[in-house]
């Protein structure tokens, strides 16, 4: 969060070895709160607020959606998971 400039909440948030890992949970969100959201997080990185780039990981529930998210993240450090593919 940077005051004045660009806040967002994350679903899940830890720190690893220096590097913060994302998560969220696309569960029940429209596509365009997971765009804006990301472009919030975009804009956390330019403005140099991570030491090292984050990593983002991503729960979703169908294919469809893992590749508009996939989208999203393009030149990020992203990966993306469907429910299936941790049953």
């Amino acid at each position: 969060m940077v005051p004045g400039e660009v806040s967002v909440i994350a679903d899940a948030l830890y720190s690893m070895g220096g590097v913060y890992h994302i998560i969220e949970v696309d569960n029940t969100q429209k596509m365009a709160a997971n765009r804006a959201k990301m472009g919030r997080y975009r804009t956390l990185i330019a403005l140099g607020v991570f030491e090292k780039p984050p990593k983002f990981i991503w729960l979703t529930t169908t294919e469809y959606r893992r590749r508009q998210l996939a989208k999203l993240c393009e030149n990020l450090n992203a990966y993306i998971y469907t429910v299936s593919d941790i049953k």
